[in-house]
C-alpha cells in the first residue's frame, strides 16, 4: 500500500456493536501510521462524566452543556488510544458495563451528537485518520475516501462480546439482552441512526477472521490510493450481493466488490469511447448532428 502515503486519506468504518470495527480500525490505523479516532470512546467519556456529576442520561440540554465544558482527548499509543477526560486517563473505566449502557443512552440526543460530530470533523479534517463509529460515513465524513460498513450475524456478535468480556451464565444473558437493546436504539434513533452509507462497502464478518477482514480492507485501500479519488460514487442503484450468515440464512446487502467495480469502470470507459466514434460516423455520413441542426433552426427563426 505504498501509494497510500502519497495522500492522507479519511477512512470511515461503521457498524453495530460486536461486529469488530474497533479492532479492525485500530489495526488498520497502526499499519498505515494513521490516527485511530474512536467516536464511541468520546461518547463513553461524556457518559462517564454524566455519571460522576449525576446528570440524567435522558436530559438533553444539561448533557449538551456538559459536553461543552469537558475536555475529551484521544492519545495514540502502541496498544491503542488512551482516552483522557479532563486530563485523567479513563481508558479502562469507560469500558465498564455501566458506562457502556450510559453511552448508548447519552448518544441518542441530537444536540449531543451535533456537538460530537463537529468535534470529530475538526479532529479528522486533515486526513490520515481511521474513524470508527455508527454514523461516520453518513454524518461525520460523508465524503470519506473509503467507507466500510462492518456487519455480522447478531448471535455471533453477542458471542464475540461475551468472549471479549470473559463472561458466561446469567451475566452473559444480560449482556446479550443489552446488546440487542443497543442495536434497537442505534438503528431507530432520530439523529444519525445506524445505517450503511449508500456508497459504503459492506463486509459481513460473520465467518471471517480478523486477519481476513483486515486483508479485505487493505485491498480496498490499495485501490483507493491508486485512483486518488473517493472509492465509489454512483447515482445508480447500488450493486447487490448475498451476504452469508450463520446457518443457512442469507440476506441481500448493498455492496461494491472489486470485480463489480472494475466492470462498472470498464462500461464507463466504453461509453466514453463510443462518443468520439459516433461523432466520426456522423461526419462521415454528412449528418450535421442534433446540435448543428438546432443551431440552423435558431438561425432560420432569427
Amino acid at each position: 500500500m505504498d501509494a497510500i502515503s502519497a495522500r492522507k486519506l479519511i477512512i470511515a468504518i461503521d457498524g453495530p456493536a460486536g461486529a469488530g470495527k474497533s479492532t479492525i480500525a485500530s489495526r488498520l490505523a497502526r499499519k498505515l501510521g494513521y490516527t485511530n479516532l474512536e467516536s464511541g470512546a468520546m461518547y463513553r467519556a461524556l457518559a462517564l462524566k454524566a455519571i460522576e456529576w449525576d446528570v440524567s442520561f435522558d436530559d438533553e440540554k444539561p448533557l449538551r452543556k456538559l459536553a461543552e465544558q469537558v475536555r475529551i482527548g484521544l492519545e495514540p499509543t502502541i496498544g491503542g488510544n488512551r482516552v483522557m477526560l479532563d486530563g485523567k486517563d479513563v481508558s479502562t473505566r469507560i469500558r465498564d458495563r455501566d458506562v457502556t449502557e450510559a453511552a448508548s443512552r447519552v448518544s441518542v440526543h441530537p444536540a449531543v451528537r451535533e456537538w460530537m460530530v463537529a468535534r470529530q470533523q475538526d479532529m479528522g479534517k486533515d486526513g490520515g485518520v481511521v474513524m470508527e463509529g455508527r454514523d461516520i460515513g453518513t454524518r461525520v465524513f460523508p465524503d470519506a475516501d473509503l467507507k466500510i460498513f462492518l456487519d455480522a450475524d447478531p448471535v455471533v456478535r453477542e458471542q464475540r462480546r461475551m468472549a471479549q468480556q470473559k463472561i458466561q451464565g446469567e451475566v452473559a444473558a444480560s449482556v446479550a439482552a443489552e446488546l440487542r437493546e443497543r442495536d434497537r436504539r442505534d438503528r431507530t434513533r432520530a439523529a444519525s441512526p445506524l445505517v450503511a452509507a449508500g456508497d459504503a462497502v459492506i463486509i459481513n464478518s460473520t465467518s471471517l477472521s480478523e486477519d481476513e477482514v483486515l486483508a479485505r480492507a487493505e485491498q480496498l485501500l490499495s485501490r483507493v490510493a491508486r485512483s486518488r479519488l473517493p472509492f465509489w460514487r454512483s447515482p445508480a442503484t447500488p450493486l447487490r450481493i448475498l451476504g452469508e450468515f450463520k446457518g443457512s440464512q442469507a440476506r441481500e446487502v448493498n455492496c461494491a466488490t472489486l470485480e463489480e467495480l472494475e466492470k462498472r469502470r470498464a462500461e464507463s470507459r466504453a461509453a466514453r469511447g463510443a462518443a468520439p466514434a459516433a461523432a466520426a460516423e456522423a461526419a462521415r455520413t454528412d449528418d450535421p448532428g442534433p446540435e448543428a441542426k438546432l443551431d440552423a433552426e435558431r438561425e432560420a427563426e432569427a
